[in-house]
């Protein structure tokens, strides 16, 4: 079963994309970056054919990287928002439940609960 809060980008551009959205750093920043030499870089900026795991990574810092994992956080800000108002509207609907039973009757057991707050 697929973990759904990791997902896999459906389309990775071609790597020159990718750069030209980043402003087309420098192979030695590439180098630096991902710890290959800057030959290595060189190569795949000149073949436009990094490793895979390269192109990845690269997608995840350009602007369609960012805005992917910023709609998923404003997915999940929207669903948890709307989990947590359904809760509380329940919790709400249960006190006055709770508070309804209380009233019809004092059985004055010993463990009876209160829902009200006790002052000393």
């Amino acid at each position: 079963m697929s973990n759904p809060s990791w997902k896999m980008p459906r389309t990775v551009p071609p790597f020159s994309v990718l750069l030209a959205d980043l402003g087309w750093p420098e192979p030695k920043v590439i180098a630096r970056t991902f710890q290959v030499s800057e030959r290595t870089a060189r190569k795949w900026v000149k073949s436009d054919n990094p490793p895979f795991m390269v192109l990845l990574a690269t997608y995840w810092l350009t602007s369609w990287g960012r805005e992917e994992v910023h709609c998923e956080a404003e997915n999940a800000a929207r669903m948890h928002t709307g989990l947590y108002e359904a809760l509380r509207r329940e919790n709400a609907a249960l006190k006055v439940r709770i508070q309804r039973l209380e009233h019809l009757g004092e059985f004055e057991s010993a463990n009876m609960p209160y829902l009200q707050e006790v002052r000393a």
